[in-house]
């Protein structure tokens, strides 16, 4: 596209997994890309020589979803991606929530369980440590090891080896009625369903949208949560409430990203205009 414009673009969009400052897009800490201020943003401004918007990689994602996904024509909503990690967004009011500090919508790290498991942000008991893909590949580990027979089905999904136990893995037992899987499945499950029931309390949006390579495995998660939710949550905040899946799928960051710095160059030149 840029060899048939000849011209650089006016402005990129880029969605880093890890907390970025706001305005500079330096990335203050993206663990799982063993980064720390990273000045991200502004190598891409001179590389580029456009304006270069960078924002944690779930936040577009929540954004993509708003606008040209699930949740496009609604004003408050919140956006759950279960991968191998748990990351969110929050849409209120028609504004991307993004707090003091530009740390808004870390919806895996709330705690669902306070003598929960060890999470990587260094809290116990996350939402993340107790449904997310990565953790539950580790519990499932643990327990193969401790119940070898129980844990065999799953380890020759896995190939053979109990070190290569992935979530993919898991519901492939799972969906075979293997007890073990079964029970992993089911705690994730209940761990899900109790973070669901903070979040409509605490933010009490009208939609909720679950996206992420879970899904892939587990589809009827969407129905279910939202059935668990209606029959926990206080009856104001989720007699009206819709859980859906997301409809941009692995693109959801990337077109996320764009459109804020879409959005960004036009309200500059609206600006400018005045």
């Amino acid at each position: 596209l840029l060899r048939e414009a000849q011209a650089p673009p006016r402005a990129v969009g880029v969605g880093v997994a890890g907390q970025v400052e706001a305005g500079s897009g330096c990335v203050i800490f993206g663990p799982n890309l063993g980064w720390k201020n990273v000045p991200l943003g502004e190598g891409l401004r001179e590389d580029l020589g456009s304006e270069v918007l960078v924002t944690n990689d779930v936040r577009a994602a929540t954004y993509g979803e708003w606008k040209l996904g699930s949740g496009k024509g609604y004003e408050n909503l919140v956006c759950l991606f279960l991968g191998t990690g748990i990351g969110g967004g929050i849409v209120s009011q028609s504004r991307l929530l993004t707090g003091f500090s530009n740390c808004a919508g870390e919806l895996g790290h709330i705690i669902v369980r306070l003598d929960g498991p060890p999470c990587d942000c260094g809290a116990r008991g996350c939402l993340e440590a107790m449904a997310g893909g990565k953790a539950l590949a580790r519990k499932a580990k643990a327990l193969v090891n401790a119940y070898p027979a129980s844990g065999r089905r799953i380890v020759e999904i896995a190939g053979g080896d109990p070190n290569g136990i992935t979530m993919e893995a898991i519901v492939g037992a799972f969906r075979e009625g293997n007890r073990l899987a079964t029970l992993l499945v089911d705690e994730m499950k209940e761990a899900l369903a109790a973070g669901l029931v903070s979040i409509v309390h605490a933010i009490n949006p009208e939609l909720v949208i679950l996206g992420g390579g879970v899904l892939d495995g587990l589809p009827e998660l969407v129905e279910e949560m939202e059935r668990r939710v209606r029959g926990q949550a206080m009856e104001a905040a989720s007699s009206k409430l819709k859980i859906v899946r997301s409809t941009l799928g692995s693109l959801a960051g990337a077109m996320g990203a764009g459109a804020m710095a879409l959005d960004k160059l036009l309200a500059h030149h609206l600006e400018e205009g005045k």
